[in-house]
């Protein structure tokens, strides 16, 4: 089966730029995007098949993961790793990482019902 576009969604800013993983958080029903050219994250409603807002912040955001209302992002400009709450949209945390972190699908889960991040 191959794929098919089901729709195009504007995000604003985004015409010749770069963007990274993406992931979708089942509670929010959200898709989260690394705009990795724009130093942000993209959120998109799913269901509404639209563009909800921009997060700035996210220093060549790169990897995204996201499960359990919540969200990780690997940030390589700044050698981080920030969470994300799926559904108020605020950052309860950046921690430290090693330089340029890339991906974390294999390496971090969020666990929200002990409000810690597990590895």
């Amino acid at each position: 089966m191959s794929l098919r576009a089901a729709s195009v969604i504007d995000i604003s800013d985004s015409t010749n730029t770069l963007f990274d993983h993406g992931a979708f958080e089942p509670r929010s029903r959200r898709v989260f995007v690394a705009h990795t050219a724009r130093n942000s994250i993209e959120v998109i409603d799913h269901d509404a098949r639209r563009h909800l807002s921009t997060l700035q912040g996210f220093p060549e955001a790169a990897g995204v993961v996201g499960d359990e209302g919540q969200v990780l992002v690997t940030n390589r400009g700044a050698a981080g790793l920030a969470w994300i709450d799926a559904h108020t949209l605020e950052t309860r945390s950046v921690l430290d990482t090693g330089p340029r972190p890339n991906g974390g699908r294999n390496h971090f889960s969020p666990k929200a019902s002990s409000g810690r991040l597990y590895r």
